[in-house]
């Protein structure tokens, strides 16, 4: 009785969107239910507190909910039937208005250029997310809340939603536990995988093709504060700067068909050493975050507002066009400077001791920006982003953002070219047009590293392109002298080290496009990277998509090389 009564209480609070006496009794039917039924994967269904979400602008507290496990130590990813099978099977749907308690497409123009706007038209069935969350930097603790519509574009339907939890894969420092999920109004008890990496949310009733459905979660993250300037901290904190690309669950690819895909579509593949670790269909985001008013945020997407909040605290607000995801960083020792580019403003945060080589690296980007602008396509964002991270002296990409390691700044001050480029390059092969980076990783790191030489040779007529490919290709044959046997170092698993994953994914097929690119000249080379961009924009692409455009080049011999490269998966062999 306990339960029903509860049961009455919360429909009391349900929206005016449906007739509360009909929820009413739908309501208590599924928590009798939800009493009732055992859950396969854990034995039972322990209860979820319902998390007040009526202003979802402020971080809730409820009480922790542990979710079922799954208890499949590594779920099966079904077969590819066909490498041609389409990463997303869409419909032709009509939109007339936003999913309800959303806003207007019209609200995501913010971060995108005048003259681009028209592109949200085609979009508006993308996921949409509005994030809150605080970083408390005294706990080591980052708290959110998200309410995320989904829109089922697919021609399946789906009896659940995947989300990845990348903050609890082990390569990083942080620990992400979900407090409570709550669909259309009503509690739901979760499924978590023995990764603690993938969160499946059964539906009580399935999603149709051309339906929407909301989402909201509640959950914490943990993070470690490290000491050694010099450490490469993916998530988590070192010295001053607190860095979360991965802060939020993120709706996980629905993909049917494809490698590392359970049986009904979704993405659950378990990241292996190396990869990148994020794989995400284009999203439309609003994003609130608070910290303690000495704190410097930053966030990947276009800033709209920052105001000063009780208890010294203050709250930025971030809008976002179609982009792969948002990242967050704090830092109470950030300074800033700015540059236009052809209405585009490139942003910098960094260190005082950093400050000329920041804004040497400024100057690099705006030069890089530029000419993947006129030459691939109009960047069509009004922001782009660089921040000084705890990466050592690497560097990585995100929507609207790149991380720079603020050991690249201090020891290797006058080696930022190549490396800001392929960054940069990224903005249009991963955010632009995305691939899977498991099985597909080559696909974009390949054309980014290939980037640097395609655009110098361009530009400085002393520079020799030619002489650059040839130089990786007798690092390649070099560092294939060192395996022992017959076997293709390439095709090796598992990789040696970091630089056997490097010059499998990286510079063999940055070589292979690279001679390719020499053999038919740059025009038609550049042509060729034109309607691949155009085709595939927003999309996920497979090898197959490339491959197909390069075709017209006539290179059967370096294609069927390339092919073979594009289609190596860095995860391990069945």
């Amino acid at each position: 009785m306990q339960v029903l009564r509860r049961a009455l209480v919360f429909c009391l609070h349900i929206p005016a969107w449906g007739i509360r006496s009909f929820v009413a009794l739908v309501t208590l039917a599924v928590c009798a239910l939800v009493v009732a039924t055992p859950s396969r994967e854990s034995g039972t269904l322990p209860s979820i507190a319902t998390p007040d979400t009526t202003n979802l602008t402020e971080v809730l507290s409820a009480p922790t909910a542990t979710p079922a496990r799954d208890t499949a130590e590594n779920p099966t990813p079904i077969p590819l039937p066909a490498d041609g099978v389409p990463l997303q099977a869409s419909i032709a749907t009509e939109f007339d208005q936003a999913p309800e308690g959303f806003p207007p497409l019209s609200a995501y123009t913010t971060s995108l250029r005048p003259g681009f706007h028209d592109i949200l038209t085609d979009l508006a069935h993308l996921p949409r997310y509005e994030i809150s969350a605080e970083i408390l930097p005294a706990r080591r603790l980052l708290e959110g809340n998200a309410a995320i519509a989904i829109f089922n574009s697919s021609e399946s339907t789906w009896s659940s939603i995947v989300f990845r939890l990348a903050a609890n894969n082990p390569r990083l420092i942080t620990d992400m536990h979900v407090v409570s999920v709550v669909v259309e109004g009503l509690p739901v008890q979760p499924v978590l995988s023995s990764s603690e990496t993938v969160l499946t949310i059964p539906l009580a009733t399935p999603l149709e093709t051309g339906h929407w459905i909301q989402v909201e979660l509640v959950w914490h993250v943990h993070y470690t504060q490290l000491t050694n300037e010099r450490a490469y901290v993916r998530n988590g904190a070192n010295l001053d700067m607190i860095n979360l690309p991965h802060f939020y669950p993120e709706l996980a690819v629905f993909a049917p068909g494809a490698p590392g895909t359970n049986a009904q579509g979704w993405w659950i593949q378990e990241i292996p050493p190396y990869t990148d670790i994020r794989f995400h269909d284009s999203a439309l985001m609003r994003v609130t975050a608070t910290v303690p008013e000495e704190y410097v945020l930053v966030g990947s997407g276009t800033p709209v507002r920052k105001e000063p909040v009780a208890d010294g605290r203050i709250r930025q607000h971030w809008v976002t066009g179609p982009v792969r995801g948002f990242v967050l960083q704090a830092s109470p020792k950030y300074l800033a400077a700015s540059k236009d580019v052809d209405g585009i403003q490139i942003q910098t945060f960094y260190h005082a001791e950093d400050e000329s080589v920041a804004l040497r690296v400024l100057d690099e980007t705006a030069q890089a920006l530029d000419f993947f602008s006129e030459i691939w396509s109009p960047y069509p964002y009004t922001h782009l982003t660089l921040v000084s991270s705890p990466l050592g002296d690497t560097a990585m990409e995100y929507s609207n953002l790149i991380q720079v390691g603020i050991m690249r700044y201090r020891d290797h001050p006058w080696d930022t070219a190549f490396l800001m480029t392929h960054e940069v390059a990224h903005q249009w092969i991963y955010l632009l047009v995305h691939n899977d980076p498991v099985h597909h990783a080559g696909l974009d790191e390949g054309l980014a590293e290939l980037s640097y030489v395609y655009m110098k040779d361009t530009v400085d007529a002393a520079f020799e392109g030619p002489q650059f490919i040839a130089y990786w290709r007798h690092l390649n044959e070099n560092f294939g002298s060192t395996f022992e046997g017959d076997g293709l170092w390439w095709l090796a698993h598992p990789y040696q080290n970091l630089d056997h994953y490097h010059a499998t994914h990286y510079r063999r097929p940055a070589v292979l496009l690279g001679e390719m690119w020499s053999a038919i000249g740059n025009e038609e080379f550049t042509d060729l990277l034109q309607n691949y961009i155009a085709q595939h924009q927003f999309q996920i692409v497979t090898p197959d998509n490339l491959i197909g455009v390069l075709q017209d080049a006539g290179q059967n011999d370096r294609l069927a090389d390339l092919e073979q490269s594009l289609r190596k998966s860095a995860a391990a062999p069945p």
